[in-house]
């Protein structure tokens, strides 16, 4: 699967029947995630957002908390055509 940020590579990735395991900081993936059933979210715990600076720690931390297990796991479930696990996709 591709294994994008939150960028516009997770979306071309989507629309373009991909599967996706997408890595998220604070942005809220229920608002801007990728859309599609062959998409997975990993992001660590915390709070969300729709507005973040590009220079805003929090969402650096967030991102460095992401495990490569984690991210591991989402492309296992991809692969496997299992139910998309962790973080709801948009739809």
């Amino acid at each position: 699967p591709a294994v994008p940020n939150a960028s516009g590579g997770m979306h071309l990735a989507a629309a373009a029947g991909r599967r996706v395991v997408a890595v998220f900081g604070r942005t809220d993936p229920e608002r801007t995630g990728p859309l599609g059933p062959a998409c997975d979210v990993v992001q660590a715990p915390g709070d969300r957002s729709r507005d973040v600076a590009r220079d805003d720690a929090e969402a650096a931390r967030r991102l460095e908390a992401v495990s490569v297990a984690d991210v591991l796991a989402g492309c296992e479930r991809r692969l496997s055509g299992a139910a998309a696990g962790g973080v709801p996709c948009a739809r």
